[in-house]
């Protein structure tokens, strides 16, 4: 499974490379020339669109995922409910949304860019079922050439108007036609590489998956409001200018997240059909999860300690605020890993009713701690609420998982990425300013894949069952 996962992952973390630069080097354009205002409204815009993209998708996209995974035989039956499903639930969720529009009171730019923005999830919404589709018949090799050709041609475009000082309504109209363009081409190549659609609705289909759609679809909908409600909160409670410095911290979480999201992603369909089949080992997942750290604890260890640096060359003196918020987020990322794959994992094995209670402990304890925090430490009150919220989740996922599925030893996992990460930590530490940042971050990343590759790096040794 180690080998499979990574194969496949490795087009989804190319993707997430690809947006990782163009999406930072945008919110470096828009900070450094457009200033704090015209970032937060592109953040209440991106935030909006995705709360809402989740009503649109209502968690098919996860559920097609795992019952492809579990009888591939019947992908194009399963994927095509799916997308009926999510035509519905879109057009549903674009009323809810408009109506939802001017209970915050924006000015009057950002609800012009917010009602544009309603005919996005359309499309959205079915990017993310197809995208399924491919990951569960290992077609991701497609999948990417037409991801990264619409990520370069969104970045393009934006950076010309960003450029050009135009409205954020242009940025909003080129997400819509790109993203409609894009969803066309997804269609057509699913269908001609992986799986041929079935259009005709089949009531006994609809009838089998209504109850677990029900789940996937709070999860979901949980989900994406609990990484989304600080910022909804902050632009509601503070302004859009602090809710703009806000997302120069949450914006590197968001990125790096799209590592664990890919390896999660392919392993979901394995993972559900292992253990249909009873083949589910503690041991592959925990080499697994370890790989992973090794990989994250440098980015996470390194955006940590150049915080400040990091910030100041990036988007300027004027986001410093930014700072302590960030350092917490690098905090976040390593607790989010873990219970990334303790989530998938719960959810695969069809658990999905405790999951379902698990986001919404998530969630409500999400608002309750921002209420409490952002009115007296504001936007490092709003990441503290994250930290707290995902900690909560943390410990109900291991409960639960233990009891139910197996246990993960997080010891062992964790040991050694840690141990390694905190060494070279150290005397980066004790340099401090006497080198350039960059010079300092090369060294302990470099440093740290060379001791990966000559001492850790075992294939051979053989895996310890749980």
């Amino acid at each position: 499974m180690e080998g499979k996962t990574f194969s496949q992952a490795k087009f989804l973390v190319a993707e997430a490379v690809v947006g990782l630069c163009t999406g930072l080097f945008l919110i470096f354009l828009m900070s450094r020339i457009r200033g704090q205002v015209f970032l937060g409204q592109y953040v209440v815009f991106t935030t909006w669109t995705v709360v809402f993209q989740a009503f649109a998708n209502l968690g098919t996209a996860d559920l097609i995922l795992r019952e492809t995974g579990k009888r591939p035989e019947e992908s194009g039956r399963l994927v095509g409910t799916g997308l009926q499903i999510c035509l519905v639930s879109s057009f549903a969720a674009m009323a809810v949304m408009f109506g939802a529009i001017d209970l915050f009171g924006y000015p009057v730019e950002v609800q012009s860019a917010l009602v544009a923005a309603c005919l996005t999830l359309l499309p959205l919404a079915a990017n993310n079922l197809l995208k399924s589709g491919f990951i569960a018949h290992k077609k991701l090799n497609v999948y990417f050439l037409v991801a990264v050709l619409e990520i370069l041609t969104t970045f393009a475009l934006n950076g010309y108007f960003i450029l050009n000082e135009f409205g954020i309504i242009y940025i909003v109209k080129t997400v819509l036609i790109v993203k409609s363009v894009s969803c066309l081409a997804y269609l057509y190549l699913l269908n001609r590489t992986a799986i041929k659609i079935e259009w005709q609705v089949r009531s006994e289909l609809l009838r089998e998956l209504r109850g677990p759609l029900a789940s996937f679809s709070m999860i979901g909908l949980s989900a994406l409001a609990f990484w989304r409600v600080d910022i909804l909160m902050l632009s509601k409670m503070t302004t859009i200018g602090i809710t703009g410095i806000y997302v120069t911290a949450s914006k590197f979480l968001e990125v790096y997240s799209f590592l664990p999201t890919a390896v999660a992603q392919t392993l979901f369909p394995q993972i559900s059909r292992q253990w249909k089949e009873g083949k589910l080992e503690a041991s592959g997942l925990e080499q697994i999860a370890q790989k992973l750290f090794y990989l994250v604890v440098p980015m996470s260890f390194c955006t940590f300690l150049f915080a400040d640096p990091l910030i100041l060359a990036v988007f300027g003196g004027e986001f410093s605020a930014s700072v302590p918020a960030l350092k917490v987020f690098m905090v976040i990322y390593l607790i989010l890993v873990s219970d990334m794959l303790m989530s998938i994992l719960y959810e695969a094995a069809g658990f999905q009713k405790n999951h379902m209670f698990i986001s919404f402990v998530n969630i409500a304890s999400n608002i309750a701690f921002n209420l409490i925090l952002i009115p007296k430490y504001l936007l490092f009150g709003a990441a503290l609420a994250t930290l707290f919220s995902i900690s909560i989740s943390w410990i109900l996922h291991q409960w639960l998982v233990s009891k139910n599925v197996f246990r993960l030893s997080w010891g062992r996992i964790l040991t050694r990425p840690l141990a390694l990460g905190l060494a070279f930590a150290a005397p980066v530490v004790l340099i401090g300013d006497r080198l350039h940042f960059m010079v300092l971050g090369f060294c302990y990343v470099a440093g740290y894949a060379l001791v990966y590759f000559l001492f850790l790096n075992k294939k051979n040794k053989a895996p310890q069952k749980a």
